[in-house]
């Protein structure tokens, strides 16, 4: 979506690094990586942003390292353009995770959200297609910038860890999320008490 409105899509994958993370400071054969994207087209983006201002650079152990300059008179306002588009992107997420098997539980945190979690999508049911799941964690881990983390759990092991008041399931719950779909924890809230 984003690379309609941008020229490229180089740069769009570069910003949404950048203004995801703008702490991290990259060099360019780590963001070649990253992006999967030719390396003369990240340097001639970098220098694009370099130049409009965006970014900063700094040479260090004879590399050059760019960061995202915070100050930037549109870095927020850019940074809230592509939290808009994620929007759009995680309908499509929650979309193509239905589909991926009978799952009564499927909650987006983490990345999706900005939320510090261990997991970054939360399923739980009888049958996951991981086959299908792994292409589409690939795809979405390019578009956030970051590998997707996540975890499944089979009910009767949710339900449990529900019931314990389990550590990793309630840093998840008192996150900020995105509950795609929560039919499970309904009927187990309702048989618990």
């Amino acid at each position: 979506m984003l690379e309609h409105i941008f020229s490229s899509k180089t740069r769009v994958k570069l910003l949404n690094y950048f203004l995801r993370n703008p702490e991290q400071a990259y060099y360019v054969r780590e963001l070649t990586r990253l992006t999967g994207e030719h390396i003369h087209s990240i340097r001639r983006e970098l220098a694009n942003l370099v130049k409009f201002g965006l970014l900063s650079e700094e040479a260090k152990d004879q590399k050059m390292y760019y960061k995202a300059k915070e100050n930037f008179i549109l870095f927020d306002e850019l940074r809230a353009l592509f939290t808009k588009a994620d929007t759009v992107i995680e309908s499509d997420v929650a979309e193509e995770l239905k589909s991926l098997g009978d799952l009564d539980v499927i909650i987006l945190t983490g990345v999706f959200t900005g939320a510090h979690t261990k997991s970054d999508l939360l399923m739980a049911g009888s049958i996951l297609d991981r086959k299908r799941l792994e292409p589409l964690l690939a795809r979405f881990s390019q578009k956030f910038g970051q590998p997707i983390r996540y975890s499944f759990f089979p009910i009767d092991e949710y339900r449990y860890r529900l019931s314990i008041t389990d550590r990793f399931l309630y840093d998840i719950m008192i996150s900020k999320k995105i509950v795609v779909k929560d039919e499970f924890a309904i009927r187990a809230t309702a048989s618990v008490n």
